[in-house]
Parts: structure tokens; sequence; C-alpha cells
């Protein structure tokens, strides 16, 4: 008989797969990498196998030993968790959860089909770092992560075994959270399979027999105990250990994060981590948002706050949680709405030898000479108020009063017939950009050619060409006046234009690759630009130097823009993250999973109130900047939004996308108020003037201008 804890021999055959090594092993299974037959493809396979109550036999069937009567029914009860588990796993995909494709039941146990990501666990990372990570390492990998764990106690379900072996980060840089199984959640007596599972550092106190119900806040503590792992270099003190010391002593015998030494973190991100890692549960955040918040300086740690999702129980901590069964999860997946980015579901675990490529970012590169964002600011306040208002073309309109423009009685700026002024096909490619200038009379437009060309709007005339850029101009915009213009494309260099005279004032480096989007803030001394190199510089185009690098994303930035007083900034990226940034900090401040795919347009409204984001699947959303949440979405979008923007009453959204039309959307209401068509292919760039005019243009080169019938 082989031994009881052998795993599958290399070149098994597992229905489809074939099995090629072992990656892990745990109390509870081992994974294999193995190769799909059929797809050509690999794949990570994590086999339930609870080594303490089972053997495989001559035949690789798993079999629970016989001679303990309780061990065959915590195995049958372990793998029918397991594969309630699974089958709901198999319904989500997360960002920072792997995907969970199939699962299957062979060998008398059961199989669960991952997605196979290469990369390494946090503890071989850490083991290259001397055994500590630096603060924006440490945010890159937690703050992610947190998104993971909200979406998972959303869900009813809890993870049980964070630890820096089960946080995973894959070689593209993004972290997972890995290695959850519901088998790890104690059977009525298993009082054997509750030591297996138990990683004393890193185990909350309610984890030890008779010691409290678990929930959401278990998981909290542990991950703060990681946490603490990650800013120390030495595991925490075990929660028991420290817990029998304060019954003696009345003295907690673990160092807090804010007394240790030399640690070179934020204040607030210590305290933090002492808040996670409590030993008792009802002083720890009430769910992973509030912790999150608080690791972003948003929070004030100890301060207990409504749970800013649904958590296991909505009773205090220290009354018992709701239990739910495997099935009664799954019943209650079927009916979860997906909303506020809270889109996944946790894993089973994965480990890989594999080397990581792509986490460590490489520096920061700084002005050539000190700039400050209080020397910018100062500058600004000494001018324009910081909160007037931004519209199309980037002309100044009247100053924002502070009622809800959203909700005002007046008439929306569209309520006219529209009609069609003017369409020019005179462009040899794609129209990737459009921006007003000189004050909306005239247009500028950006295509593949290298070459902007700049349109007379009233007579539809070309003017001028503008030649600087060696390949691709893949974006634009114009600042307050409409008399500097940017432009930035696949030579990944930022071109100012005087845009009265058609002349280049200066040409900023700074980027990697390809520049895929460009914003002006309200002052016009901002210039944000960011692109294919996952980094957003905030240039200061009085001086013509970098003001700041924001790094943060894990893929291809494609929109963003300015809050009307300077002070934010908002991206969309690739996979489907929306960040907001501290202008004046130079930080992240939150993060979300605002689309399941790409986001291509990001939109603060000119009352600074709402931010419009569209996505695939026409899938238009609206957020709140008050309560961070999502206002509404709206459902009659086409496939695809390309760009938008607000008109200046923040009552109308107007967007642009997969289809040759132009769709102007009642913000309030979600309804189309109109639909204008281009009569071409798909429109990929849109801009409103100061006097309504509005410009698309789209794949196939056309150029089409409306305005109202007065």
């Amino acid at each position: 008989m082989p031994e009881q804890n052998s795993a599958l021999p290399p070149a098994y055959q597992l229905g489809e797969y074939v099995i090629q090594c072992e990656l892990g092993k745990g109390g509870f299974g081992i994974t294999y990498l193995a190769d799909d037959s059929k797809l050509g493809s690999s794949v990570a396979i994590k086999e339930y196998f609870p080594q303490g109550i089972a053997f495989r036999d001559d035949d690789m069937q798993i079999k629970a030993k016989a001679s303990n009567p309780q061990a065959v029914k915590d195995y049958k009860w372990g793998l029918d968790q397991f594969l309630q588990e699974a089958q709901a796993l198999a319904r989500f995909k997360h960002n920072h959860i792997v995907r969970v494709l199939r699962f299957m039941e062979l060998n008398g146990t059961a199989y669960m089909i991952m997605e196979y990501e290469e990369g390494e666990s946090l503890s071989e990372f850490l083991g290259k770092q001397g055994g500590k990570l630096t603060e924006p390492e440490f945010s890159r990998i937690f703050i992610p992560i947190l998104n993971g764990m909200e979406a998972v106690h959303a869900a009813g379900l809890l993870h049980l075994d964070i630890k820096p072996d089960n946080i995973y980060l894959c070689s593209d840089g993004r972290p997972i959270l890995i290695d959850f199984g519901s088998a790890r959640q104690t059977t009525k007596d298993a009082a054997s399979m509750e030591r297996i599972a138990l990683t004393p550092a890193y185990a909350a106190i309610e984890q030890w027999p008779n010691k409290g119900k678990q929930g959401a806040w278990t998981d909290i503590f542990s991950l703060g105990a990681a946490m603490y792992r990650c800013i120390s270099g030495k595991e925490p003190i075990d929660a028991m250990r420290r817990y029998q010391t304060m019954v003696k002593s009345k003295a907690d015998p673990l160092i807090p994060a804010t007394k240790l030494k030399d640690s070179g973190y934020s204040k607030y991100v210590c305290e933090c981590i002492d808040w996670a890692i409590n030993i008792y549960p009802k002083h720890r955040p009430r769910g992973a948002r509030e912790l999150q918040e608080g690791l972003m300086g948003r929070g004030r740690p100890g301060k207990v706050n409504k749970p800013a999702i649904p958590v296991v129980s909505d009773k205090p901590v220290n009354a018992e949680p709701e239990v739910l069964t495997a099935a009664e999860r799954v019943k209650r997946l079927d009916g979860w709405k997906l909303t506020q980015g809270v889109l996944g579901i946790a894993i089973i675990g994965l480990v890989s030898a594999a080397a990581i490529t792509h986490f460590t970012r490489k520096p920061v590169a700084l002005p050539d000479t000190p700039i400050t964002s209080d020397t910018i600011y100062e500058d600004y306040n000494n001018g324009q108020a910081a909160n007037n208002e931004l519209i199309g073309d980037g002309s100044l309109a009247n100053p924002v009063s502070t009622k809800n423009i959203e909700e005002s009685e007046k008439e929306p700026y569209f309520t006219e017939p529209i009609q069609l002024l003017h369409t020019i096909d005179k462009h040899p490619g794609a129209i990737n950009a459009t921006a007003f200038i000189n004050g909306g009379a005239h247009v500028a437009t950006a295509s593949a050619d290298n070459i902007i060309r700049i349109w007379d709007v009233a007579s539809g005339r070309l003017l001028n060409k503008l030649e600087g850029h060696k390949r691709s101009v893949l974006a634009m915009a114009s600042a307050k006046d409409g008399r500097l213009l940017a432009s930035a494309g696949s030579d990944a260099t930022v071109i100012l234009w005087d845009a009265r005279k058609g002349k280049q004032i200066a040409k900023l480096e700074g980027h990697d690759y390809s520049i895929y989007t460009l914003a002006f803030g309200a002052n016009g001394r901002l210039l944000a630009s960011a692109g294919k190199d996952q980094n957003i510089i905030i240039w200061d185009t009085r001086r013509k130097s970098k003001m700041h690098v924001l790094e943060g994303h894990n893929d291809s930035i494609l929109s963003l823009d300015f809050s009307p007083d300077d002070q934010s900034l908002v991206t969309g990226s690739n996979d489907g993250q929306m960040k907001y940034w501290s202008v004046v900090q130079a930080r992240e401040t939150y993060s979300r999973l605002g689309h399941m795919g790409r986001v291509f347009s990001t939109r603060y409204s000119p009352s600074g109130k709402l931010i419009a984001s569209s996505g695939k699947s026409k899938i238009l959303k609206l957020w709140s900047t008050d309560t961070g949440k999502e206002s509404h979405s709206f459902n009659d979008a086409p496939q695809q939004i390309n760009s938008m923007i607000f008109t200046p009453d923040s009552r109308q959204l107007i967007g642009a996308g997969s289809d040759d039309y132009v769709y102007i959307w009642n913000v309030s209401s979600g309804a189309r108020d109109y639909e204008l068509t281009c009569q071409g292919g798909a429109l990929l760039s849109i801009a409103l003037s100061k006097n309504g005019v509005i410009a698309a243009g789209s794949k196939d080169g056309r150029l089409c201008l409306w305005r109202t019938s007065s």
C-alpha cells in the first residue's frame, strides 16, 4: 500500500488532465500542476485529501480510515463541503482570487480545477526581501487583498487560514488570496482536524477550542498578523500565548506595531495593524472595508463604524454569529447581486515555485528641481477659485453653486433640437482623440498618422497640421482657456502646444510605453498622463517638469480625470480597477473593482458630486463622491462606451462608443434625451465646446460636429 500522504505520480491521467508535478501539500489536500489535454493549457488541480483521517490505496483511491468511525464521518462531511464550496467558487471571477474552472469527483474524492498562475507566495517573496516589505510594497499587496476578503465575507464565507503562505503574488504583480476551504471549519467532534488547520502565529483566539465564535473578525485578525510579519520581519506571538499572559499579568507580550523601532511605516498603518490583531474580537475592525479604509488613511483605527459590507453576522461580535452551511451559501449566492466591486469569492490553494517577474516596480523618477504641492496650490489659489467649473474645451464656466446641481429643478443643458453641423471625412485613419481649443472656435483631432489637425468649427475648413509625434497620437486634452493643448501617444511622449500659434512649446518625457489618456486640472497648471506603464505622472505645465509619479495600478491605465477642485484624481485601468488619488498628498486613497473588464472612460461631473465610468457589456455607472457607492447605472448603453463628458450643469452625460451614435442621457432618470448618428464606424472620442458644440471622431476617420438649432 502506498504511504497515506502520497501524491498522484507524474503522467497520471485524471480525466482529460495529465498530472505534471506536485505544487504544494497541506493538511487537507495536495495541489498539482497539470496539462489540459484538450485545450493544451496548464491548470492547477486541488485534490481533497485530509491526510490525518484518510489514505490512498494501491488503486489511487482515497479512503477514510475505516478503523476510526469518526474519521469516516469527518471525511464524508469534508468532501461534501469541498464540493459545495467548489460549486459556489466556480460561479465567480475576482481580480484577487484565482478562478475556479470546474470540479469533478474521481478516485473516491473530489478535485477542483483552477487557472494556473505563475508567481510565488508572500512568504517566498519576503525571503528575498530580507523578511520585510516597504510601505509601497505593503500597500500594493494588502489593499487589493482586502477587496478579495470583502467579497468572501459578503458571500457568507470565511477563509480561516490567512497567512503569508496563502497570499500569492502573480507574475504580473497581482496579489491573490489562496488556500480557502470549508473543510477547515470545525465539525461537531473533529479535534484532530482542528489541530491540523490551526497556524498558531496567524490564528485568532476564537480559533482555539472553546474560545469563541468565528466570523469575519477572525479573518481580519489573521490578515493583521500577516501584516505584522511583513513590517516586523518576525511572526507575531500566537494568540493563545498572548491571551494566557494577559489573563495572568494584564499585559500583552506582543510589541505593538506602533512601538516597533525603525519600521519606516506611517503611523496610521501601524495603528490599523494593532487594531486588526487585538485579542478581543469586539475591538477589531468590523469588516474588511473598514480596515482597508483605515490603511489608506480614511478611517480612524479603534472607532467602531457600521460595517461597509455584509458580514457573517449583523449581531455584535461578542454574540453568536450566523452560521451557514455550504449549501445555504450556494443558495444565497444564487440571488446575490454583484454591486460596488464586490464581485468575487475565495479560492482553493495553489503554491508555485515559479519566480515573480513584475511585482517589484522600478524606482520613481523625480523632478530635477524641488517642486512642492504647496507651491502649485498657492499659485492657483491666488488666482482662480478652486471650485470653478470646467467645460468641454477647457473653458471656465460660472463658479459652482453649493446646491446639488443634479437635483436642480432647472432645465438640463440640452433641451432644443440638435442638428448636424458638419461631417468631415478627411482623416487617413481612426480619430483617436478630439479637443476644442481657442474658446471653442476650433477643434483639434488626433489620428494614427502621427498628425494633429486643427479645424474651423463654423466652416469645417482645415486650418493647420501639428506635427511632432513620431508615432500614433492616442490622447489629447486642452487647458481651461483652450490656448494650451496637450497630446500624447505611442511614442511615450507628451507634447505641449500653443493652440493659437500652432507651435510646440515643450516635450515632456517620463513614460516608458504608450500613453493612453491625458487630463488637465481646472487651473490649467496641472496635467496628468497615464498609459501602458501603469504609472500616472502629474506635470507642472508652467515649469514643464514632473510634480508627482503615482504608482499602484497592476495593468494599463486607460482613463483619468481631475476633480473640479484639483484635489483628487480618478483613474480606470485595463483590469477593471478604479483608483482614487489625493493630488496634494500624492497617494492612493481608495480602490475598487469598478467593472468586469476594461474601464474605458472616467469623468467627474462639474459639480464634483458624481463620477461616471464606462466599460464593456453595455455598462455605464455613476458613483457618488459623497458615499463612494454606486449611484445608479444606465442599462441602455451601447456595447462599449469609449468616451464621455458631462454637460456644464452636470445634469446630462454625453457618451460615444461601439456603434456610430452619440447618446445624451439624463443623469437623474437615466433616460436617453438624444441620439445623434455619425453614420460611420465606432466612435472613439468626444468633446463639448463652451458654445454647446459636440464633436465626435470615429474609427473610420469621420469627424462629426453638432449644435442646437438655436
